[in-house]
Order: structure tokens, then C-alpha cells, then sequence
């Protein structure tokens, strides 16, 4: 007889309600979540039900919004970029909002995991390609000239994305290929508030990206709606198949 299996019964069947649990509890959870989130190949945004002390409960989200190990970022002083492997809680990276001026801010979340990742390969008329999750936020120009994060799922043919190499110049995608990949994947996220994308985009392999802060808003439905393109539903409903 199998033995009944409580933890995946109130994850798959049962959820009770509750709210959103805090961003920094799930961040501190981020590898537990995502090996069990990864074993039970449940997809990103799938709630993960954890208890409280007082018998509630509230969810984080299954996370998959990280990048190869071979990725580099741009960091402050005159080294340009650093692998982001390589960098550590306390390191100084450059970010910027949306008015792409960068400024030196402390990195108080990095993390690596093994994990079996969908990821998409981003081609452009810029310098280096980009790989990262498919749920990774990219900032990109929108039909109306704005700046709108993007899921690289949601990318297209034709989006303009910006680079951070000087003199920062924006790109146009040319290629998006989808792509399993099985390494160590990475991810950082700033000590700035969230109260806006400033100190929120950091550049990763040149190109101007949302950093974990931002993705675990955005995947717990939390991230202010008007940061993201408006054509958001459309974009995942309707996207071609990635090859």
C-alpha cells in the first residue's frame, strides 16, 4: 500500500486560503522551494503552502527566474563585468530604473541552484546573447516609445531591448530559442525597497534585465502591474512556439 503523502496532497489538492507569504521568508526558502518545486516539475508561479506558527498558512511561488553561471554583470570600479558566480552577498553591482542612469547598490541576495531549467536564448543586433529563464523580466521599449518589463517568453521578433555596454545603445531581437538547460543556474537580487525599479535593473551579459527582487514580486503577483507591457496576456497566450 502507498503510503499517503500529506506535504504534496495540500500543495496539489487541497489548498487552504491564505495570503501571499513576505518576500524576504520566500527568498530565504528560494533553494527548498525550488528543489521540491524542480522534483515535482511543477512550473514557475505554482504556489508552494508553507505553515505559520499560529496553524495559518501563506504561499510563496515555485521559482525558475535565474541564469547561467557563465553570465556576466556589470559591477562597479573599473572591472567592468563579473560572472555571476563569482559574485557574493555584500559585492557592489551597478543598477539602474528606467531612466538607465546606474549607481552602485549592495547585493543582499545571491543564490545558485542545480536544477533541470526551461530557459530561452535571446539574439540581437547587440554585442553578446542572452540566456536566461523563461520567466526572467526584461526591460524592453513598447509600441508607445515607454519602458516595460517583459517575460522572456513573451519576448518577440523585432522587440527593441536595451544594452548597458557604453555608450548604451538600444538592440533589436533577432532570435529566440528555447533551450533546457541543466548546469548551476544564478541569481542576485539588490538591497534597494521596492518601492520602484530604481536600483531594481541590473545588466546581465550587457543586457538590462529585473533583478530577483523584482522577479518574486512579479511571479507571487505582487509587482505593480504598470511595469509590465500591456500586451502581457496577449504576448503568452498568442507567441509562436519557440524553436
Amino acid at each position: 500500500m502507498t503510503q499517503f503523502n500529506y506535504h504534496k496532497f495540500k500543495n496539489e489538492n487541497a489548498l487552504p486560503p491564505g495570503p501571499d507569504c513576505e518576500r524576504k521568508r520566500c527568498m530565504k526558502l528560494v533553494n527548498r522551494i525550488a528543489s521540491i518545486c524542480n522534483q515535482r516539475e511543477w512550473d514557475s508561479g505554482t504556489p508552494f503552502m508553507l505553515d505559520n506558527p499560529d496553524g495559518s498558512v501563506c504561499y510563496c511561488r515555485c521559482f525558475s527566474s535565474y541564469f547561467p553561471y557563465l553570465t556576466l554583470i556589470k559591477i562597479q570600479g573599473g572591472e567592468g563585468e563579473r560572472r555571476i558566480d563569482f559574485i557574493q552577498l555584500g559585492n557592489i553591482v551597478m543598477a539602474c530604473g528606467k531612466d538607465l542612469v546606474w549607481k552602485p547598490v549592495k547585493v543582499d541576495f545571491c543564490n545558485g541552484i542545480s536544477a533541470v531549467l526551461r530557459m530561452v536564448r535571446i539574439a540581437h543586433t547587440g554585442l553578446f546573447s542572452l540566456t536566461a529563464a523563461e520567466d526572467q523580466l526584461i526591460l524592453i521599449k513598447d509600441g508607445t516609445g515607454n519602458k516595460k518589463l517583459v517575460p522572456a517568453l513573451a519576448l518577440k521578433v523585432g522587440d527593441i531591448l536595451f544594452e548597458s555596454y557604453s555608450p548604451q545603445r538600444e538592440v533589436v531581437v533577432t532570435a529566440i530559442t528555447g533551450l533546457t538547460f541543466t548546469e548551476i543556474a544564478y541569481q542576485i537580487g539588490t538591497e534597494e525597497p521596492l518601492d520602484s525599479l530604481d536600483g531594481h535593473l541590473i545588466s546581465a551579459n550587457f543586457i538590462v534585465v529585473a533583478d530577483f527582487a523584482v522577479q518574486v514580486a512579479y511571479i507571487s503577483g505582487q509587482l505593480d502591474e504598470s511595469w509590465l507591457v500591456s500586451d502581457l496576456d496577449e504576448r503568452l497566450c498568442h507567441h509562436p512556439p519557440i524553436e
